[in-house]
């Protein structure tokens, strides 16, 4: 992943993907291909807790903008 915000960099810690801050990419995008490359045939998946976790998330965040 690549994050642009704090809200990303906490997303992608909590679900453990790897990435890099947009304000220190790679100088060769070719290390970040090949990461996601490693990510993509390694079919990682999140566990049905993690994904039940990040839907009560949303769900929350989504009641605040409701309110």
């Amino acid at each position: 992943g690549i994050s642009y915000d704090p809200k990303v960099q906490r997303l992608m810690e909590e679900i453990q993907c790897p990435g890099w801050d947009l304000t220190a990419l790679p100088s060769d995008p070719a290390v970040m291909a090949q990461q996601w490359i490693q990510v993509l045939n390694a079919k990682a998946t999140l566990s049905p807790a993690q994904r039940q976790t990040l839907i009560e998330q949303a769900l929350q965040h989504r009641q605040c903008f409701d309110a």
